[in-house]
């Protein structure tokens, strides 16, 4: 079992086929009405408690489960904002925003007009790329996120927040541009 604390709210669990066989296991019966995938969450969470210190038992999780290379299971285990303590009206705290489109040209016009209207939104950003997918993942604070979405909705692309997004596009697309993206896609800064 690997343990990765991927953010303040998300862990990547990676589990091998022999550490699924112990529970009697395997990615396509684990549910979350399956006893033994109860009971290997919860020894997950001992896990994460002794090697992270991160007492997550009475919070509200997300898991997302994907199957990985070499008849691997990788979990995400994101704690619910709503119920995780942090300030938010601390403005140094940033959230990530993913736009996603299947057309570049899209995107770049997207970063056009993100430029244009909220430029100072944008902390940072980056493009990825996978399988004729581009998502652009925007750092901002999070009380821009909105008019970011927002812009995103005008351009009718998808906007999608949160760790788990973020961590799945990290860990799966391309990065093709690793640093502001937005303002190098829309030639205000020459790539």
């Amino acid at each position: 079992m690997i343990i990765e604390k991927l953010s303040s709210l998300t862990i990547k669990v990676s589990l091998s086929s022999e550490e699924l066989k112990i529970y009697s296991l395997d990615f396509d019966s684990m549910t979350e009405y399956n006893e033994n995938t109860k009971k290997l969450l919860k020894n997950i969470l001992k896990e994460i408690y002794n090697h992270l210190g991160l007492n997550l038992f009475n919070e509200t999780l997300y898991v997302e489960a994907f199957s990985g290379s070499g008849q691997k299971c990788i979990l995400y285990i994101s704690v619910s904002s709503d119920s995780y303590e942090y300030d938010y009206s601390d403005s140094s705290v940033t959230e990530k925003t993913v736009v996603e489109s299947g057309n570049c040209k899209d995107i770049i016009s997207f970063s056009k007009d993100l430029v244009r209207y909220y430029n100072d939104y944008c902390k940072n950003s980056r493009l990825y790329h996978y399988n004729n997918i581009f998502r652009i993942l925007i750092e901002s604070e999070q009380s821009k996120s909105k008019s970011i979405a927002d812009c995103a909705d005008s351009h009718r692309l998808r906007s999608m927040y949160g760790n788990i997004i973020e961590a799945q596009t990290v860990e799966y697309f391309e990065c093709v541009i690793d640093n502001c993206a937005v303002e190098k896609l829309s030639g205000k800064i020459l790539l």
